[in-house]
């Protein structure tokens, strides 16, 4: 898997990081882009996203539907909670965040 790109801009209302298309990782603020956890569970989000397509999208409301419109049933949200704690994607978080900031200075 090729790693995304961090960039800091505007997320959905509630969120603090989103993964609007595979290859980018967005964050409301700087500070929330050096949270291993948080970029972990993004990066779950992004394999979703590679194995989905664009069809990651109805999956995703559609989970969420089945969920009874919560946010923590949606079973891809439980995928990607999963993630923050998998010693493999924290690897990739630390690489990812090491990338944003060194790119950031």
């Amino acid at each position: 898997m090729s790693l995304p790109k961090i960039i800091v801009g505007r997320v959905p209302p509630g969120a603090v990081a989103w993964v609007p298309v595979p290859d980018l990782i967005v964050v409301r603020e700087r500070r929330f882009a050096s949270r291993r956890s948080l970029i972990a569970h993004e990066l779950q989000h992004v394999i979703q996203h590679n194995v989905y397509g664009w069809m990651f999208y109805v999956h995703y409301v559609w989970g969420w539907v089945t969920a009874g419109f919560s946010y923590r049933r949606n079973w891809m949200e439980r995928d990607a909670r999963l993630a923050e704690g998998d010693p493999e994607m924290l690897e990739w978080a630390d690489q990812l965040i090491e990338r944003f900031e060194s790119s950031s200075v």
